[in-house]
């Protein structure tokens, strides 16, 4: 499995992920900061040393959140872009530099998911206000708190409906953006997504009735 490439001078390509701190344990402390400060001192080829010995770490430890190759290689570069831009701030104060990397990412990880989470409130929001009859919506909502069940009840609406909720609500597309993805008017893309709230609602009270 190949991992993100960076294209930093140095940075080698491995073809599988080598055991877990294999390759910088043949390295030691002295050598790693070493690296640091030649890669603060604007020398890209340490930088991608760096990016030699920690990219499977840091891959395995995001991998182990979120469970999504292709997003864990995008949120590797993310974290070798962020360290990259920050590598002047680091200085050597009894921490391995393995742990300033996974602190990073774990960083990103958590901004994933509290996005996430805003947005799974607001498709709530639009829920409760909206839709929700019979069950108090305190009491519905508190259910809710379920994500695997509001995303199972996405997938039985329409295609239509499926398209607009995910792009509006799971990945946070404005109406406008969202009628330009599915080519259609913005007063289309809001009716679509009320009809398709609404049915949600129906389905979740169903659901939820019947755990």
């Amino acid at each position: 499995m190949t991992r993100v490439d960076l294209s930093w001078p140095g940075a080698s390509r491995r073809s599988s992920l080598a055991p877990p701190g294999a390759v910088a344990s043949n390295t030691t402390s002295a050598d790693i900061w070493a690296l640091v400060t030649a890669a603060q001192s604007g020398d890209a080829d340490a930088f991608g040393r760096v990016y030699t010995l920690y990219v499977d770490d840091v891959y395995r430890y995001i991998l182990a959140r979120i469970s999504d190759q292709r997003l864990s290689e995008d949120f590797v570069s993310e974290t070798f872009i962020r360290a990259y831009s920050a590598i002047h701030s680091v200085q050597y104060q009894g921490n391995t530099l393995r742990a300033w990397l996974i602190t990073i990412a774990k960083n990103i990880v958590r901004d994933f998911y509290s996005s996430r989470r805003r947005r799974r409130e607001v498709l709530i929001d639009e829920i409760t206000d909206n839709c929700i009859v019979g069950e108090s919506a305190e009491v519905q909502v508190f259910k809710l708190d379920r994500r695997e069940t509001l995303w199972r009840c996405v997938n039985k609406l329409t295609s239509g409906q499926r398209i607009c909720i995910r792009l509006r609500f799971e990945f946070g597309m404005s109406v406008r953006e969202t009628a330009v993805m599915m080519e259609r008017s913005e007063q289309a893309i809001r009716q679509l997504q009320h009809r398709g709230v609404c049915k949600l609602s129906e389905l979740l009270e169903r659901e939820l009735a019947y755990p």
